[in-house]
């Protein structure tokens, strides 16, 4: 059995009240993430960015198809997110705390 990784940021951290979240522009155009996924898968990720950004802890988001097809934008249509769910959640990783967490944001 894998185990999984310590969370990436500790319980606590809260940055709901921080309206702005710092975007490295170049590193995103650049990335085999923008060159690889579907429009969909990427405009998918891009929101989870922002959703795990005023998820606590910050950075995260819950492993939950239902919660996640909402956050990424498509609302009910669970059955659409799955077919991207791969190419959206490109850099997050499962922790033990049972959480999805981005590596850089």
């Amino acid at each position: 059995m894998t185990a999984f990784p310590e969370p990436l940021v500790p319980a606590e951290v809260d940055l709901r009240d921080f309206q702005y979240m710092e975007l490295d522009v170049r590193m995103l155009r650049d990335s085999r993430f923008a060159a690889q996924v579907s429009g969909d898968g990427f405009r998918a990720g891009v929101l989870l960015w922002c959703a795990a950004w005023h998820q606590v802890p910050c950075g995260s988001l819950p492993d939950d198809d239902i919660e996640l097809a909402n956050l990424a934008g498509f609302g009910r249509f669970v059955k659409e997110w799955v077919k991207f769910r791969q190419e959206a959640l490109t850099q997050f990783v499962k922790c033990s705390d049972g959480r999805l967490y981005h590596k850089t944001v």
